[in-house]
């Protein structure tokens, strides 16, 4: 039974780091970016590719970690589509909601908690996705 459990709990890991590098990613985009103090548009368009570079990196951190010896690095495009989603899902509603409602005294930890939230959150139906799919085909294998 923990065999099933491992891969869901890749996939929460996966969302909660990606989760995290994207408020990070985003934060310090935020902050050289906003030298005048006023957060526009064109700002605001540069710093929303911070989702899809965190997805990019953590999908090649996972291969790099978990992968077969003596097999060259193997890139699974539906991991990144999942990690993308749950990146650009992690920015739009807790970040943003931090971004526009948060008090400047921890203002850092607070965006890097909820980053860890949401990705844990939004990454939650693709893991449950994959238990199911794993214990129903357990007598296939």
């Amino acid at each position: 039974m923990a065999r099933y459990f491992l891969a869901t709990i890749k996939i929460w890991i996966e969302g909660a780091c990606a989760g995290a590098l994207t408020a990070f990613l985003f934060l310090t985009a935020h902050f050289f970016l906003t030298t005048d103090k006023l957060f526009t548009g064109p700002e605001l368009i540069l710093a929303s590719f911070s989702p899809g570079v965190s997805s990019l990196a953590i999908t090649y951190l996972s291969a790099r970690i978990i992968r077969v010896r003596n097999k060259p690095i193997s890139i699974k495009l539906g991991g990144f589509f999942r990690l993308l989603v749950v990146c650009y899902l992690t920015f739009l509603i807790p970040l943003q909601g931090v971004m526009q409602g948060s008090s400047q005294s921890s203002y850092f930890l607070q965006l890097l908690a909820f980053g860890l939230l949401g990705g844990t959150f939004w990454s939650t139906p693709f893991a449950i996705i994959r238990f199911l799919i794993d214990f129903l085909n357990r007598n296939r294998a």
